[in-house]
């Protein structure tokens, strides 16, 4: 299931906070799904090079593929994007409260 629906034309998704981000994910933006990508992919092919190391399967090939179903079931499970979108409103205030 690739994305292909453009809802907010002009804008600059680069700005965007990551809730407001996946909100559009899950609504299928096609230009969100690449910022998304863009923006999380270094977070996402750590994480999963990690736990392939962990489990003795570092190879560049099976890094790649994994971080390529990862992609597939997040595109495939919009509803759980959502929920990570509800989540992430509370973060940023509360990171920036803790480092003052």
């Amino acid at each position: 299931m690739c994305p292909t629906t453009r809802f907010q034309p002009g804008v600059d998704y680069s700005s965007l906070r990551a809730n407001d981000l996946l909100s559009l994910c899950v609504r299928g933006d096609a230009d969100g799904w690449t910022e998304f990508v863009r923006r999380f992919h270094p977070l996402i092919a750590s994480v999963v090079l990690r736990v392939a190391q962990q489990r003795r399967e570092p190879s560049p090939r099976v890094v790649e593929d994994l971080v390529q179903e990862t992609y597939w079931k997040l595109s495939a499970n919009r509803g759980e994007l959502g929920a990570i979108a509800s989540l992430m409103d509370p973060i940023g205030p509360n990171l920036t409260i803790a480092s003052n």
